[in-house]
């Protein structure tokens, strides 16, 4: 009734370890959102092109940047950009 099926060579294998070889480097949830926070205050601290600018990098940064290595630099954007003030908008005057 069922067909002889011989042996593949696949089944003399060992398994598969799931456990990956080389460590993934993660970023935890505060971290992650201290580079949004910043990404979008850089927006407003930095008007027009140059804001846009660092909130891609910063943003880009947080998705898959933080994996290659070394993070100084841009931890030290973030803390730059968080010690600086938001600029005031201006009251509408009264009509």
């Amino acid at each position: 009734m069922y067909a002889y099926m011989a042996p593949s060579p696949l089944d003399a294998m060992a398994p598969i370890d799931p456990a990956p070889a080389v460590k993934l480097e993660t970023m935890t949830h505060p971290e992650r959102t201290r580079l949004r926070t910043a990404a979008f205050r850089a927006t407003r601290v930095y008007p027009g092109p140059v804001g846009e600018l660092i909130s891609i990098e910063l943003q880009s940064w947080g998705e898959f940047g933080y994996r290659l290595g070394s993070t100084t630099r841009i931890m030290a954007l973030v803390e730059h950009i968080e010690k600086l003030d938001l600029p005031t908008l201006a009251a509408a005057p009264a009509a």
